[in-house]
């Protein structure tokens, strides 16, 4: 382990700093952090990952957007609000918790479903 003599100081003005500042000061805001890898290549060189979807992309979330707005609990409750954390007026959407009978139901569902799962190669789970 590194002794504290390697450690880098952190100014406080850094650390308290506004991200939303630093942000919209980058050169392609929103753009993905070149530090950061693709979800299909987490596991790269060993194997790939799920295609997943890019929500970071607009013309997705455009096309996604019917699909989101559509009602889905199924008891017909509205659920409770989700917003976004960096902006408490950005209405994410809602959620509706689940029932310890529910939570029951899905646990013995994926464990009756998991040697079946389990039996399929990685290399067909993640085309």
């Amino acid at each position: 382990m590194a002794g504290p003599e390697s450690r880098r100081a952190t100014p406080v003005s850094e650390l308290v700093a506004d991200p939303a500042t630093a942000i919209a000061a980058e050169e392609s805001p929103g753009a993905p952090h070149p530090g950061i890898c693709l979800p299909r290549d987490l596991y790269a060189p060993y194997r790939d990952n799920a295609a997943g979807l890019d929500l970071s992309n607009e013309d997705r979330l455009r096309a996604l957007a019917p699909v989101l707005a559509a009602p889905s609990h199924p008891s017909g409750e509205s659920g409770r609000e989700v917003r976004n954390p960096a902006d408490c007026t950005d209405l994410v959407g809602t959620v509706q918790d689940a029932t310890p009978d529910q939570v029951d139901a899905a646990l013995a569902r994926a464990v009756q479903a998991a040697p079946g799962w389990a039996s399929v190669p990685p290399t067909d789970r993640a085309p």
